[in-house]
């Protein structure tokens, strides 16, 4: 599969996670506020929601920059350091997503959409043994389907 398509298909599948993954529900995915409600909590759930509708609608770059703000607010935030690799994902800027997603990985979330989303980044960059070390280091915790999905697209049979 050459590059241009499969950069086309991992923004594709970025975009339906997010917007499947019930984005009415920003608690449920990680992407809600923490039990604290300082100002910059709250602004940060304010940007991450804003930043959903606009992916929702197809503006990516709009996505992309509430999602910066909801992390420059709450840089600690997995959730928000996820949704800004959804982002970048969609929008094909893969190095970008990787980092957000190996962010929100070190802060805690091993989700199997972030690590799905973490091996479709690496992926989509030519880094497809890194892509499978990723799937390879989380398999106990992939549901069979996503899991055999992921390593599809990396060209595994």
């Amino acid at each position: 599969m050459n590059t241009k398509k499969f950069a086309q298909l991992a923004a594709s599948s970025a975009m339906l996670l997010m917007v499947s993954g019930g984005c009415s529900m920003p608690n449920a995915l990680g992407f809600g506020p923490s039990s604290e409600s300082t100002p910059m909590v709250k602004d940060a759930a304010k940007a991450a929601k804003k930043s959903m509708k606009l992916a929702e609608k197809g503006d990516l770059a709009g996505a992309i920059d509430y999602a910066e703000q909801a992390v420059a607010a709450a840089p600690q935030d997995a959730g928000y350091r996820a949704q800004l690799g959804h982002s970048y994902l969609a929008d094909g800027r893969f190095l970008s997503a990787e980092q957000a997603f190996r962010d929100a990985m070190t802060l805690g979330d091993t989700s199997a959409r972030t690590v799905i989303s973490l091996s479709l980044s690496l992926t989509a960059q030519g880094k497809v043994d890194a892509a499978r070390g990723v799937l390879t280091a989380h398999r106990s915790t992939l549901p069979a389907a996503d899991y055999g999905l992921a390593l599809a697209l990396l060209g595994d049979n």
